[in-house]
């Protein structure tokens, strides 16, 4: 779980988060934030948000670990995943553990790219495109009123 919860923050911190956002969304102990980005900055690897145009879609990964009451959230460039070694899938493995999820993202002009759906399609072993769930369907998002 300490990896998996390392990993996470650092994957924020790459998207451009900082970690006072991390520890509201994460909602993870504020040293252990601070303490990680730390050792990450120190460490030199640091990598922000690209803007290279060849890196024009994001893959974005949302898992909720409910028995333990946390969120996470992944973010990997998809020319990224073809150079080094897939984590995205070993991820959302990971945090599900065992339990069997389905991938869902929104209409975002981002998630709806060829490119990161055709890979999300043969990637994902349960994966909703866009169009199947809506992100304003009543099911996702219930009135409270």
């Amino acid at each position: 779980m300490e990896q998996t919860r390392k990993d996470t923050v650092i994957e924020l911190l790459c998207a451009g988060h900082r970690p006072a956002a991390i520890i509201k969304l994460l909602k993870y102990l504020r040293r252990t934030v601070y303490d990680i980005t730390k050792k990450w900055e120190e460490s030199g690897n640091t990598r922000g948000r690209s803007t290279s145009p060849d890196l024009h879609a994001y893959i974005c990964g949302w898992s909720q670990e409910v028995h333990q009451g946390q969120s996470g959230d992944a973010h990997v460039h998809p020319c990224q995943e073809a150079r080094g070694p897939p984590f995205v899938v070993p991820w959302m493995d990971s945090v599900a553990s065992g339990t069997p999820y389905t991938f869902q993202q929104d209409s975002a002009p981002t998630h709806k790219a060829n490119l990161v759906q055709s890979w999300l399609t043969k990637n994902m072993p349960n994966f909703w495109d866009f169009n199947t769930w809506p992100p304003n369907s009543p099911n996702l998002n219930p009135c409270n009123y």
